[in-house]
C-alpha cells in the first residue's frame, strides 16, 4: 500500500469523500443529459437555443433536483412524444420560462424565416410542445455548465494530494506498491466508477494512445487498472485517483492553444508523463 508521509488520515477522508461526492454529482448531471438528448428534437434545437434564447433565459437558476426536473415516461407517453423521459412542467424554472414567453413573446424571438416561426403562427396551440423543447435545451445547458463548475471543483479538492503524487509518487514507490500487475477486472470496474467521471477518463484514455511532439503515448487504462486492483486502503485509492488526475490534468495542458514545447517542459504534470509513467507497466 501506499505510505504518505505528511498528510494525515483526516485529510485523506475528506478529501475522499468530497470527491466521492463531486464524481456522484457529476455523472448524474450527465446520465440526465442522456436521458434528455433521447428525445427527438421537432422545433427547438441546441443550436437554436444558444443561438435565441440562453442569454434570454440566464437569469433563470436551475435548483430544482433533478430526479424532480427529469422524470421517466410510462410505456404509453414514451410512444406518444417518442421520448423516454419528460421535463416536470410542475417545477419553478419551467413555470417561470413558459410566463415568459407567450406565443406572442416568442414570435419576437425566433426568426421569421425559422420553421417554427412558421409552424407557430399557423398552429398556435402547439406553444406547449415548442416550450417543452426550450426546456430541454435549458436544462442541457445548465447541466453542461454544473458539470464543468463541478470538474474546477473536483480538480481543486484534489490539489494537494495530486502535488503530492507529482513530488513523492516515483517509479520506485509504483514498484513497491504494485504487488501484481494482472488486472482484475471486476475490481477496476468497480472502483474505477467512484475515482473518474467516465466520459472524461475515455478522453484521456483516447488522447495518450499517441504521442504528442515530445510527449510519449501511455496506456491509462493499464496504468489504472493496475494501480485499482492493488488498492488495499482508502490512502491507495485516494493516490490512485490523484494519478489519474495528473493525467488529465497533464491533458489539459497539452491541448491548450498556445503552450509551446518550453511551456509543457515547464509543467510538472506533463512532466510526470515523461519521467515516471511512460513505459510504466509494458507489458
Amino acid at each position: 500500500m501506499f505510505v504518505l508521509s505528511g498528510i494525515d488520515k483526516k485529510k485523506i477522508e475528506e478529501t475522499w469523500n468530497m470527491h466521492r461526492l463531486g464524481i456522484t454529482g457529476l455523472n448524474i448531471y450527465f446520465q440526465n443529459i442522456r436521458a434528455l438528448r433521447t428525445h427527438k428534437h421537432k422545433y427547438i434545437t441546441q443550436k437554436d437555443f444558444d443561438e435565441f434564447f440562453r442569454i434570454m433565459v440566464s437569469d433563470v437558476d436551475l435548483e430544482s433536483d433533478p430526479i424532480e426536473t427529469v422524470i421517466p415516461n410510462d410505456s404509453e407517453e414514451q410512444k406518444e412524444h417518442d421520448t423516454m423521459f419528460s421535463i416536470n412542467t410542475e417545477i419553478p424554472e419551467y413555470k417561470r420560462i413558459a410566463a415568459r414567453f407567450n406565443l406572442e413573446e416568442i414570435l419576437k424571438v425566433i426568426p421569421t424565416t425559422h420553421d417554427t416561426h412558421a409552424l407557430l403562427v399557423a398552429y398556435p396551440d402547439k406553444l406547449p410542445e415548442v416550450i417543452d423543447e426550450l426546456m430541454r435545451c435549458y436544462i442541457i445547458n445548465r447541466y453542461m455548465f454544473f458539470i464543468d463548475q463541478g470538474h474546477l471543483e473536483i480538480v481543486s479538492n484534489m490539489t494537494d494530494m495530486m502535488n503530492y503524487v507529482v513530488e513523492n509518487v516515483d517509479r520506485k514507490k509504483f514498484a513497491s506498491f504494485c504487488h501484481t500487475a494482472k488486472i482484475n477486472h471486476d475490481k477496476y470496474a468497480e472502483k474505477l466508477k467512484e475515482c473518474v467521471f467516465r466520459p472524461e477518463y475515455e478522453r484521456t484514455k483516447r488522447f495518450f494512445t499517441d504521442e504528442h511532439g515530445d510527449i510519449p503515448a501511455i496506456d491509462v487504462e493499464r496504468i489504472m487498472g493496475i494501480l485499482l486492483t492493488n488498492v488495499d486502503t482508502k490512502t491507495d485509492l485516494v493516490i490512485s485517483t490523484a494519478i489519474y488526475m495528473v493525467i488529465s490534468y497533464a491533458y489539459a495542458d497539452i491541448v491548450v492553444e498556445g503552450n509551446t514545447q518550453e511551456d509543457l517542459d515547464a509543467m510538472p504534470h506533463v512532466q510526470y508523463i515523461k519521467n515516471v509513467l511512460a513505459n510504466l507497466f509494458v507489458k
